[in-house]
């Protein structure tokens, strides 16, 4: 973790909360984000919407969950602006490897985001991510959680 001063000088934080290892998960920069691992950068840190580097590895960069999680990510961070997690954020992005990374480190099923209500399972199936969903199964996601409009999985 990045706490003293000197540390904040080599790693910085832009204006909207992004710091280097954020923008390195984001842009897909695999060298720079070997490189900040390697440096023990905060892979908790979060951008101003809450968002940490495990959380857009598994929206946009999945081959990045498994390093980030080895290096101490939280898997069940939430965003702030909707109480997403990363497990979440694979299933409705349907990046099906950083799905099954995130369980195989204890993510769970049943967190659900705070605007609808979804569970990753109603998430996966709303978006037609069919893997994902036997995933979630085989994990004993729970078919009948309902969202805040009363829709399950299954609809």
């Amino acid at each position: 973790d990045i706490e003293s001063e000197s540390d904040k000088e080599v790693f910085p934080t832009a204006e909207a909360g992004m710091t280097a290892l954020l923008f390195a998960v984001e842009s897909g920069n695999e060298a720079i984000f070997k490189m900040l691992l390697e440096a023990n950068a905060n892979v908790n840190a979060q951008s101003h919407t809450g968002k940490t580097s495990l959380y857009l590895a598994a929206s946009k960069q999945e081959d990045m969950c498994e390093p980030l999680l080895n290096a101490g990510a939280c898997v069940e961070a939430k965003t702030k602006n909707n109480g997403e997690t990363a497990l979440f954020a694979s299933a409705t992005s349907g990046f099906s490897r950083a799905c099954e990374v995130l369980l195989n480190h204890g993510a769970k099923t049943e967190v659900a985001e705070s605007v609808h209500g979804s569970t990753p399972l109603i998430a996966a199936a709303r978006h037609g991510h069919d893997v994902i969903c036997l995933l979630l199964l085989k994990a004993k996601a729970d078919t009948e959680a309902t969202n805040k409009n009363g829709e399950t999985a299954l609809f």
